[in-house]
């Protein structure tokens, strides 16, 4: 998957020193119903793949919605960035990171936090609900994620992250 989606220059959004992420796992039952039945979708298919994307698109939760993916042995980066992310995070941010892997930031622990999480999603083809808060910001950001993954059989891995802000 060496696709990568580019961003729009919006203008930078001043960054803050240091952004923070704390995570606490969260029972699947949580999961609003936009986030059960990307789930469902995502439950039809071994891979990610096209129909997943053109479902995001038809039913206009992709803006919802990031993407991490990785070729085999190498790191999950930043594929696809939706708004409700860069609207917290701001488009600086995005436009940085974006193809970079998760954990590369060293102005943040977002990555590092949620590595261990996006690895359970991969490894065990579940849904992974996370509620994360986000200190650091020019606002505090508390929010609910899903995490849905794959992993092919040439190691390729991938995980969808489902935001609920």
């Amino acid at each position: 998957m060496s696709n990568v989606v580019t961003l729009p220059n919006r203008g930078a959004i001043a960054r803050p020193a240091f952004v923070h992420a704390d995570i606490e796992r969260q029972p699947a039952r949580v999961m609003e119903d936009w986030q059960r039945g990307v789930a469902a979708e995502c439950g039809r298919h071994a891979t990610l793949c096209r129909p997943v994307l053109d479902h995001l698109k038809r039913t206009g939760l992709l803006s919802r919605c990031v993407l991490l993916a990785a070729d085999p042995g190498g790191p999950l980066t930043w594929r696809f960035i939706g708004e409700a992310t860069i609207k917290h995070m701001g488009a600086a941010w995005a436009r940085t990171n974006l193809g970079r892997p998760a954990e590369a930031d060293e102005r943040t622990d977002f990555g590092k936090v949620l590595a261990d999480s996006y690895a359970e999603a991969v490894d065990f083809r579940a849904p992974v609900v996370n509620r994360v808060q986000v200190a650091g910001l020019a606002r505090p950001l508390d929010y609910t994620h899903s995490l849905l993954g794959w992993r092919a059989a040439d190691g390729t891995r991938a995980v969808l992250s489902c935001v609920h802000a």
